[in-house]
């Protein structure tokens, strides 16, 4: 069951954002005129970053560059939580394709006893939270590239570093904000048709609920 249940919440991904979506901002957000932020530790991912050493250096190096990056948009980065006008929260997500497969991108569950680094590969997501709004965030970027054992590197998470927040604020993007409105509507009437929806959606919130009790 557990097997089951961590397929339907990889699918969950691909039915409620969809695999192109590079942004998703929140009805009502709004960043305009905000400057001073603060980013968070990295969630997930610590067992796949074992294999290359210290996790806790990785999540350093990731933060590093992800404030790096926000400050050639501008935005300044502030030393305490309390202070920021922004929080940014790096989540990994951790997924597993066992070799041979011919489908190509078929998760399986972290307990199947076909888990090791080899299979493993993580995505990153960075969500964007106002610290006086009650919702979990507010906007969120998602990285297209999967990283592996194979290519892993500085680089590599530069990249997605780029890719999840080349599109914040959304206010300076209003183009990427309409197609991914028209994105959005087109998965609403997938997600319609499928018959795990209502268990899918269980499971993203259980998601949710465990990432907001930890922060």
């Amino acid at each position: 069951m557990k097997n089951i249940i961590a397929t339907f919440a990889c699918a969950l991904s691909a039915l409620l954002c969809g695999c192109s979506t590079t942004q998703e901002l929140n009805d009502g957000a709004s960043f305009e005129g905000l400057k001073k932020f603060y980013v968070e530790n990295s969630s997930g991912g610590d067992s796949f970053f074992r294999e290359f050493g210290d996790p806790q250096a990785v999540n350093q190096s990731l933060k590093n560059f992800i404030v790096d990056y926000l400050k050639t948009k501008g935005f300044a980065p502030v030393a305490e939580k309390g202070n920021a006008e922004i929080i940014f929260r790096p989540l990994w997500s951790e997924s597993i394709r066992p070799y041979g497969d011919t489908i190509g991108n078929l998760p399986i569950s972290v307990n199947s006893q076909m888990f090791n680094s080899t299979q493993t590969y993580l995505t990153l997501e960075i969500q964007a939270i106002l610290p006086n709004d009650d919702k979990i965030w507010a906007w969120r970027g998602f990285a297209p590239e999967e990283i592996t054992q194979n290519n892993f590197s500085d680089g590599t998470l530069k990249d997605m570093v780029v890719w999840c927040l080349e599109y914040f604020p959304p206010e300076k993007y209003p183009s990427r904000l309409q197609e991914h409105k028209e994105q959005k509507e087109k998965q609403r009437i997938l997600s319609e048709q499928n018959p795990f929806k209502e268990v899918l959606i269980k499971e993203r919130e259980r998601v949710d609920n465990q990432i907001k009790a930890q922060n």
